[in-house]
């Protein structure tokens, strides 16, 4: 028997039913997600926060420098702890003596190469002491072993422009930098210093001490000026192989009673570094094959060169990152092409990125130090709270201080130039990253200002817009609001011009319809988006009112925000009423008076371009709509201008 048709009709509406139902899952389904999204979306939205400007005054500290004979102290307020009765106080000592200096420029590192250097042989005829002990060269024979002097003399004037000398038949030396050589011709030249060679410089003005000895080289004798100091060492190196290297200790003779005087042993090399003409190129062998720094091949420092330079190391301050100090094992070293030392740290050429920083020896130079002191009095002034003085303690054999050393200091307020350039190129681009975030909403700030600022208005850019957006933040703290509420009115404090970019009339209300479309592809909560456009759209002073404490706080930080430089037009002479006011606005405030629970508007007018009532007057309305918001959060509101109480 066929179906009826009512009951085909039953069997069709249950079949739509179950797919109705089956649409309706999906649906809640997809409505479950979208809702995951909106709240992740608003919650992006009201963590943004509005970059503000590093404060000069956080990256200032007080700094505090004294000076005990030739050592200077400074130190800043963070530096002093408290120490029992005491205090523990970290200085920076600036001293002098043997440091490094940091060079201004990175060394490659190259571990596949020699290093390179140019020189000339040294001849031993012309082997020069450092100035207090310099060798006479020429073919003199010294008449004694040992210490001579070079004496100056004074020559004879003839009378007729010329000059002899004092005795003929003596010799006589001229010197050119550290190296005597004797004069040949027997005539004197005026304007040069003569010397003559004795034993004794008694009484004498000018004298030079030099070493000279006879000595048999290749079995014959022969005048042999071959004497250096071991300062001198430090400017030699030995040829092998045409490699060279430093020259060390065992490469000379020594005399046990003279132990400061090292004698150039026959058969060895010896290389002066030069850029002469004549000077070769050689090889660098040092003790670490194939690393060059600089072009320079690189060598541990031998014992003599640790005596040497090893006050300089730990005086250079340098520490590795656990804040330990290095010292002359932690470096490598070579010397450069003027023959001065220069130092890299080991692990700066071995952590293989090919290049290193170099240190430079610096004799008898400035340094600092940073010393922690314990057990340290202090002096305060006591109208500032300022140290005017620092003890340093002196300590017995017992450990207890016997003594404490005064030192006077001045205080000077200094600030972190670099940390504050680093603070404000992040607010720069903190500031880049909330633009971009905004770029729809800022891009309807700015064209909307544009188009104010053609028909005459004031400034309404986002610079108005941040400060309407902080201070209703401001007074919706201020008079208790929830920060749910205080995020809702910052959105429509930076929002709520947006519609001047349609048309100045009547932008209230286009400033929230924009708004609603775009917290709505944003998924806010419709009863926030709501909140927010009632807001903006009740903000303007000739259709709104404040209806809530959000809307009541937009209302009071956007037309108490009044200062002379939202004036645009140019010419003072073109200023309409509009402009007289706002341009008269010398200050404005906001005071809040909590246990009275006043909003108090505090102007100073200038009134040679506009008067109080004129003010009054002009802004009437808007200062009574403020009373009305006052009155929506509970609170008054009160005008006084120029110190008179006008609402």
């Amino acid at each position: 028997m066929g179906m009826s048709a009512s009951q085909a009709r039953l069997l069709s509406l249950q079949a739509r039913q179950s797919n109705l139902e089956y649409q309706g899952q999906q649906i809640n389904q997809e409505r479950t997600i979208l809702s995951q999204q909106a709240t992740a979306l608003y919650n992006s939205l009201l963590s943004m926060t509005v970059p503000t400007p590093p404060a000069t005054t956080d990256f200032q500290t007080i700094q505090y420098s004294g000076k005990l004979g030739a050592t200077e102290y400074t130190f800043d307020a963070n530096s002093v702890k408290p120490d029992g009765d005491f205090y523990s106080v970290t200085m920076q000592e600036k001293k002098h003596g043997d440091s490094l200096q940091q060079n201004a420029t990175i060394a490659l590192v190259d571990k596949n190469s020699t290093g390179s250097f140019k020189g000339v042989e040294l001849d031993p005829t012309t082997v020069s002491l450092s100035p207090d002990e310099e060798v006479p060269t020429g073919n003199y024979v010294p008449d004694t072993q040992g210490s001579q002097y070079m004496v100056p003399i004074t020559l004879t004037d003839n009378g007729d422009g010329t000059y002899s000398f004092p005795s003929q038949g003596g010799t006589y030396y001229t010197k050119s930098g550290n190296k005597f050589s004797q004069n040949s011709s027997g005539i004197p030249v005026s304007g040069l210093t003569y010397y003559a060679l004795t034993s004794s410089a008694s009484g004498a003005t000018g004298a030079v001490q030099v070493k000279a000895e006879t000595t048999t080289v290749g079995g014959g004798s022969t005048t042999d000026a071959n004497y250096i100091t071991r300062s001198d060492m430090a400017n030699i190196w030995v040829e092998e192989n045409g490699q060279v290297r430093k020259a060390e200790l065992s490469d000379f003779d020594t005399d046990p009673s003279q132990s400061n005087i090292l004698k150039l042993k026959s058969g060895v090399k010896y290389i002066q570094q030069s850029d002469a003409a004549n000077a070769k190129t050689y090889s660098v062998k040092g003790d670490i094959d194939g690393v060059t720094v600089g072009d320079k091949g690189v060598h541990r420092l031998t014992e003599e060169e640790k005596q040497t330079y090893g006050d300089a190391i730990a005086n250079s301050g340098l520490q590795d990152a656990q804040g330990n100090p290095y010292d002359a094992d932690d470096f490598y070293m070579y010397y450069d092409n003027k023959n001065n030392a220069v130092f890299v740290l080991i692990s700066d050429v071995d952590d293989g990125n090919n290049n290193a920083t170099t240190y430079s020896y610096v004799a008898n130079g400035e340094y600092t130090k940073n010393t922690t002191y314990d057990d340290v009095q202090l002096t305060f002034d006591p109208t500032n709270g300022r140290i005017t003085q620092i003890a340093i303690p002196t300590y017995a054999a017992d450990g207890t201080v016997s003594s404490w050393t005064a030192i006077s200091v001045s205080a000077e307020t200094v600030t972190d130039d670099a940390a504050y350039e680093d603070a404000y190129n992040k607010y720069e681009y903190d500031t880049y990253l909330y633009d971009q975030k905004n770029k729809e909403i800022n891009a309807m700030i700015e064209q909307g200002n544009q188009v104010l600022k053609t028909l005459g208005y004031t400034e309404h850019s986002k610079k108005h817009a941040i400060k309407v957006a902080e201070h209703a933040a401001e007074i919706l703290k201020i008079t208790g609001a929830d920060a749910h509420q205080i995020e809702l009115a910052q959105i429509a404090g930076y929002m709520h011009d947006i519609g001047n970019c349609i048309n100045r009339q009547d932008h209230a209300h286009s400033g929230a319809i924009l708004t609603y479309s775009i917290l709505k592809e944003l998924d806010m909560p419709i009863s926030d988006r709501l909140t927010i456009v009632t807001a903006i759209g009740h903000h303007d002073e000739k259709t709104g009112t404040a209806l809530d404490p959000v809307s009541a706080a937009l209302i009071l930080a956007d037309k108490t925000d009044v200062r002379r430089n939202r004036v645009q037009n140019p010419v003072i002479a073109n200023f309409d009423i509009h402009d007289r006011v706002n341009y008269a606005a010398l200050s404005s405030s906001l005071e809040f008076k909590t246990e009275k629970k006043i909003i108090q508007m505090n102007l100073e007018l200038d009134d040679s371009m506009c008067t109080v009532m004129d003010y009054f007057g002009i802004f009437l309305e808007r200062m009574m709509m403020c009373r009305r918001a006052a009155e929506v959060l509970g609170w008054r509101f009160k005008l006084v201008a120029n110190g008179s109480k006008l609402c």
